[in-house]
C-alpha cells in the first residue's frame, strides 16, 4: 500500500497535494479525537455527537483516497468542505446556545480552525475551493453577529472581512501559479518524451552517456555504463571513440615515424584511406585522377611488404597501433 500511495501521483503538484492531504488528515483524526475523549475543546453532547459523524467523515473519505476511490483532489476537497460544514455547524451552535460557556471564546477559536482549514486549500493550489470556503465563513460569522448580538465579536467583524477578503485574493494568485506549475510540467513531460522518441533512447542510457562523459570509471564501472547503452549504441560509442583517437593521434609526424619508408604524397593516401575514404574522395581532396591514386596505392602495398589478398587499410592501422 506504502509503494503504491507513493507511486500513484505522476506530476509534482500532485505529489505535494498527496503530502498536505496525508497531514491534515492526520491532523484531523487527532484533534477530533482529543475533543471526543474530552481531552480539549469546549465539552457539550452536541459538540461528541458532531465530532464523532465528523471523524467517521474524515476517516472515511481517506481511506477512499487509500484504496484508489478518489483522487488527490476530490480527498483535499472532501476534508476541507467537511471540516468547514462541522466546524461552522459547531460555531452556529454555540452563537444559537447563550447558555454555552464561553461561547465567545468558542467561536473564535472555531473561527481560526476556519482560517487554518481555508489555508491548508490554498496551500493544496485549489483556489475555486478557497472561495467557497471563505464565503462559508463569512456567512457562519455574520450570522453569529447578528444572532448574540455580542458586541467583542461586532468589533472583530471588519478585521474578520479584511482576513476573508485576503484569502480570496491570494487564492486567485494562487490559481495562476497552479496552472502554470501544470502546464509547465506537462510541457517538459511531452518535449523530453518526444526527445527520447527522436534519439531512441531511454533516461537510464542518457544518464549513462553523462556518467562516461563526466569523469573516469573503473573497468568494473565502465562496462556497466556501457552495457546500459544497449549492444548497438556501445558499438557505436567504442568505434566513434576509437576512430576519434585515431584520428587525432595521425598527425603528420606521426605518420612519418610509423611510415619512414613512405613518400609524403603516399603518407597523405594512407591518411585519408584511415579515414574510412574511398578511391574517388582521396582524388577529389588529393586533386589526383583515381589511377594515380590506384598506382600509389600499388607503391604503397609494395613497401610495406602487403601481400595481393591483405587489406591495405587493415594493415595501416595495424602498424599504428603497434
Amino acid at each position: 500500500m506504502e509503494f503504491s500511495l507513493l507511486k500513484r501521483e505522476s506530476n509534482y503538484l500532485d505529489r505535494q497535494r498527496q503530502w498536505l492531504l496525508v497531514c491534515f488528515a492526520v491532523m484531523l483524526y487527532l484533534g477530533i479525537l482529543s475533543n471526543i475523549l474530552g481531552l480539549s475543546g469546549a465539552f457539550d453532547p452536541f459538540f461528541t455527537a458532531s465530532n464523532i459523524v465528523f471523524l467517521v467523515v474524515v476517516v472515511s473519505s481517506f481511506a477512499a483516497y487509500l484504496l484508489g476511490k478518489i483522487g488527490v483532489v476530490k480527498g483535499i476537497t472532501f476534508l476541507a468542505v467537511a471540516t468547514q460544514v462541522f466546524i461552522g455547524m459547531d460555531i452556529l451552535y454555540s452563537a444559537f446556545v447563550p447558555t454555552l460557556k464561553d461561547n465567545t471564546m468558542v467561536i473564535l477559536i472555531n473561527m481560526l480552525i476556519l482560517a487554518g482549514n481555508m489555508f491548508f486549500s490554498l496551500a493544496a493550489y485549489q483556489a475555486r475551493l478557497t472561495r467557497w470556503l471563505v464565503g462559508i465563513a463569512l456567512g457562519v460569522y455574520l450570522v453569529c453577529v447578528i444572532v448574540t448580538g455580542n458586541e467583542s465579536l461586532r468589533n472583530y467583524f471588519f478585521m474578520m472581512l479584511l482576513i476573508l477578503l485576503f484569502i480570496s485574493v491570494l487564492s486567485l494568485g494562487i490559481a495562476r501559479n497552479g496552472e502554470y506549475l501544470v502546464n509547465a510540467n506537462k510541457i517538459l513531460q511531452r518535449e523530453e518524451k518526444e526527445l527520447l522518441q527522436v534519439l531512441r533512447i531511454n533516461k537510464k542510457q542518457i544518464k549513462a552517456y553523462v556518467a562516461l562523459a563526466k569523469e573516469r570509471h573503473d573497468v568494473k564501472q565502465t562496462e556497466h555504463l556501457l552495457d546500459l547503452l544497449g549492444e548497438a549504441s556501445q558499438k557505436n560509442v567504442i568505434d566513434n571513440v576509437l576512430q576519434y583517437i585515431q584520428t587525432r593521434e595521425l598527425s603528420k609526424q606521426n605518420l612519418e615515424r610509423v611510415f619512414p619508408e613512405l613518400s609524403s604524397s603516399e603518407r597523405e593516401i594512407c591518411y585519408l584511406i584511415l579515414q574510412n575514404k574511398k578511391l574517388s574522395e582521396i582524388g577529389i581532396l588529393l586533386n589526383k585522377t583515381e589511377s594515380n591514386i590506384t598506382t600509389q596505392r600499388g607503391n604503397i602495398r609494395k613497401k610495406l611488404g602487403m601481400n595481393p589478398s591483405d587489406n591495405l587499410q587493415k594493415v595501416l592501422e595495424k602498424r599504428i597501433r603497434e
